[in-house]
């Protein structure tokens, strides 16, 4: 049997292979395997497939920037009561959605060696580093036929000269840096690392605040009042806007544990104060809780507050943030739909031509319209809210997560390993067998409008394969996301050959 594929390194937000029933499954043999002739070709595209490993940014060295304020205390002020839960966010992606850049948390290669992939952008770039400090030293391309500001966004007073690296955030395909410009803010710098394939990708400045921190940061510095130089802070309701250069800032740079449970001072003083025995004896007493408990929403409640990054366009967290006894309204939100154009985030390049949805960060709205979501499942019945040690913080790994509902399904057809294989007709080592990969295929991609920033993530339709998905320029189906080497008239014909219990054609 060929060596076993990675794959507790696979997708996120889907569910792979038990290690319990792998073994069990790889004594079945191979002999349901599909069509001869087209196995090694779907697995040469399915390693391809870029993964990067959940740990590639240690949580040791993921230092989040950042200084408390107001009735902020950061997510370390939460550990000596929460240990578990802590330790769990530290592994998770959400303790490292911005970081200080060191030796250990840079992916780019700032040797100043390596070539730019084309010469179709505004500006030059020279990445250099002087022990472990990293720069970049921006020029103007003449003649470049890209407009210098790429996003609408504006420009740092002076776009071009040396900017010292100072956060890097993304922690999957792409990673962005963080400068602080001559105007006191904090930029994107125009370029970002593609982990996938080794290169630099022009990206165009960004104002750090403005455009990305929502998703990024926790409690971000704001005012009521706009100022000459302060520009809006994006879903907003009602709109705030950034403050003074001078002060800049947020509390934590990563979603900590604020984003959900509100600001925590009132609540980490008054434990002090009363002692953790007596606090929880003053709960069950009936005594008011000085934070929020997400566990006692309603189930749409949790789902919106996962919205409010992981759905276009949801109001941010800003100001649809939980009191201690929990949010006192609905979000604002507006799902963006093909054609509309709009809206501050355009449609361009979020959904295929015939309207569905491409992004991975449309994932709350499609999982409503799924057959999972119309059953009552939620975004914490698959995923853990604290982080875990397994990709994506998924509760359990491989198909064990599907198999904690669906091995109790009436038809007893995934109640074996034997007869998961008999389902799946794929080898028990192959991708095929995995739940995901069919029923979540990696169809969705991420782009701002401009540039692609990640790809082949996993859908939340939890559709059944039919070889038809590729229809009216819809995605492809979750087959030839694989068989690369096959059409999707081929792969309809397997799949009614299987269900008709005909051999299937070559």
């Amino acid at each position: 049997m060929p060596a076993r594929l990675p794959l507790r390194v696979v997708l996120p937000a889907c569910a792979l292979v038990a290690v319990a029933a792998t073994s069990l499954f790889a004594a079945c043999g191979k002999g349901t395997q599909g069509p001869v002739g087209t196995g090694e070709t779907a697995r040469r595209a399915y390693e391809a497939i870029y993964r990067p490993a959940t740990d590639r940014i240690p949580s040791d060295l993921a230092t989040n920037p950042g200084t408390p304020w107001g009735d902020f205390v950061g997510s370390r002020a939460c550990q000596p009561c929460h240990e578990t839960a802590y330790a769990g966010w530290r592994r998770s992606f959400h303790s490292r959605t911005l970081y200080d850049v060191v030796p250990g948390t840079v992916f780019g290669d700032f040797s100043g060696e390596r070539g730019l992939p084309t010469e179709d952008f505004a500006f030059t770039l020279l990445p250099s580093r002087d022990g472990d400090r990293f720069a970049m030293r921006i020029g103007a391309r003449v003649g470049s036929a890209q407009k210098p500001d790429t996003y609408g966004a504006g420009l740092p007073p002076n776009p071009t000269g040396t900017f010292p690296v100072l956060f890097a955030f993304g922690n999957r395909r792409n990673q962005p840096y963080v400068t602080k410009a001559a105007d006191g803010r904090h930029w994107v710098l125009p370029f970002m690392w593609d982990d996938a394939t080794k290169t630099w990708t022009y990206c165009g400045w960004r104002p750090y605040v403005t455009n990305c921190a929502n998703c990024h940061v926790t409690g971000i510095r704001t005012t009521e009042t706009p100022g000459a130089d302060a520009d809006a802070i994006g879903s907003t309701m009602p709109r705030r806007w950034n403050v003074a250069p001078a002060d800049e800032g947020w509390a934590e740079g990563a979603v900590g544990c604020e984003t959900c449970h509100g600001a925590g001072r009132h609540h980490v003083e008054t434990v002090r104060a009363m002692g953790n025995d007596a606090y929880r004896a003053f709960l069950a007493g009936g005594g008011a809780p000085t934070i929020h408990d997400p566990r006692k929403d309603t189930r749409e409640r949790r789902m919106q507050q996962c919205d409010t990054c992981h759905s276009f366009m949801s109001e941010s967290p800003i100001t649809w943030s939980p009191g201690p006894s929990g949010y006192a309204r609905d979000p604002h939100q507006w799902r963006i739909r093909p054609g509309r154009t709009d809206a501050v985030l355009k449609d361009t390049g979020q959904f295929f031509a015939d309207g569905t949805d491409m992004s991975p960060c449309t994932a709350g709205w499609v999982l409503r319209d799924s057959k999972m979501g119309q059953k009552g499942v939620e975004c914490r019945d698959c995923h853990d809210p604290h982080g875990n040690d397994h990709w994506a913080e998924l509760k359990q790994p491989d198909n064990a997560l599907c198999l904690t509902c669906h091995a109790h399904d009436a038809s007893g057809r995934y109640a074996t390993p034997e007869k998961i294989l008999a389902h799946t007709r794929h080898g028990a080592d192959s991708p095929g067998s995995l739940c995901a990969e069919c029923h979540m295929p990696r169809i969705k991609r991420f782009s701002d409008g401009i540039h692609v920033m990640s790809a082949h993530l996993p859908g939340h339709e939890f559709s059944v394969p039919t070889g038809r998905e590729s229809e009216n320029g819809g995605p492809p189906s979750s087959c030839n996301v694989c068989h690369t080497d096959r059409d999707a008239a081929w792969t309809q014909r397997v799949l009614e050959a299987w269900r008709d219990g005909t051999p299937a054609p070559k």
